[in-house]
């Protein structure tokens, strides 16, 4: 493989300001910036720690930010995430889907593995469940969560590799060989590119669920060239960009009367209007697909106690800014 280096190395404004949290406002580091102590703010204004956010990226060698940002987003959300389970917010998710039959579960963005953890725990023994992530250091910090529960989880299958390019990283999968790990596989993938991911979901299906809660993205996400040649250039537009993948890829591994079901962070839909403007947005998300909206349900929900990975809000199609209190929202769509 060819790889640019050289072309990489844009120097401390370009390399920066396209990995700035976008939905706050902050400034690109400036090349005469003084970098922080680890334990004072971050230049990027993310609230976190230098050391618990773009340390070891600015640190890290070009062929290795990739890795590093997908590093620590698996660290942080580790954190995040166990708080969230253990005050109930993945079992209240899992719960949703509760009355719809479900024993075959294809999850998209498992992180820390907390929401496949508590879909065992709210659906019972027996639930076949599969998990994809493009993140490497997810995939080992899900098992480790799973198989600390008493969880029977397989070695996960690692199989992308990212490396800089002069546009920017590529991701290259390998074909998914063979059967799936039972009962629950762990699968290294990119639910916006991979050119393998729909066969072998095909032939490990059909699936009763297929599930996204709370997706987040990386620092470094937004240097994917999948992603730039999308234009995607904010958190909240990269939600959406996975989302409308997800919405795609479910039309084709459910069953008839299979459910997909999308978790966001937002305002709560508290009045008729918030409702709506909510529901139309995923209708139509779901216009090239043959899934039908059949129920919103939401509940309360204050940042956690950590800054580790601040969650962004996702607006309906009016675009309204979010004004009273904000809930977890679960959106469930049924294939007709």
């Amino acid at each position: 493989m060819d790889i640019h280096l050289d072309i990489i190395c844009l120097g401390w404004t370009e390399r920066c300001k396209s990995i700035l949290p976008p939905e706050n406002g902050a400034p690109p580091l400036q090349p005469s910036q003084r970098l922080p102590g680890p334990n004072e703010p971050c230049w990027c204004q993310s609230g976190r720690k230098y050391k618990h956010c773009h340390r070891p990226i600015d640190n890290a060698p070009v062929e290795r930010k990739y890795a590093e940002a997908q590093r620590v987003y698996a660290t942080n959300w580790r954190v995040t995430a166990e708080l969230q389970h253990g005050r109930g917010d993945y079992r209240w998710m899992a719960r949703q889907l509760g009355s719809h039959g479900i024993r075959r579960v294809l999850d998209v963005g498992f992180g820390s593995g907390h929401g496949i953890l508590s879909m065992l725990e709210e659906l019972g023994p027996g639930l076949r469940i599969v998990g994809i992530d493009e993140n490497p250091d997810c995939l080992t910090t899900a098992q480790n969560t799973l198989q600390t529960a008493g969880v029977d989880c397989p070695s996960p299958m690692r199989r992308v590799t990212t490396l800089p390019y002069a546009d920017g990283f590529r991701s290259a999968a390998v074909p998914i060989e063979g059967a799936l790990p039972e009962p629950v596989a762990l699968l290294q993938a990119d639910v916006c590119s991979d050119l393998y991911l729909e066969k072998a979901l095909r032939a490990d299906g059909p699936f009763d669920a297929v599930t996204v809660w709370l997706t987040g993205v990386h620092m470094y996400r937004q240097y994917n060239v999948v992603v730039t040649s999308a234009g995607i250039k904010t958190d909240g537009s990269h939600r959406l960009f996975v989302q409308n993948a997800v919405y795609e890829l479910a039309d084709k591994v459910l069953r008839p009367g299979g459910v997909l079901q999308v978790v966001d962070r937002g305002e709560a839909p508290a009045t008729e209007t918030m409702k709506q403007d909510i529901i139309r947005a995923h209708r139509e998300q779901a216009e090239p697909t043959t899934l039908d909206f059949r129920a919103i349900e939401y509940t309360p929900w204050t940042p956690t106690e950590t800054r580790r990975v601040p969650m962004g809000l996702t607006l309906g199609t009016s675009g309204m800014a979010p004004t009273q209190d904000m809930a977890i929202v679960s959106i469930i769509s049924v294939k007709t």
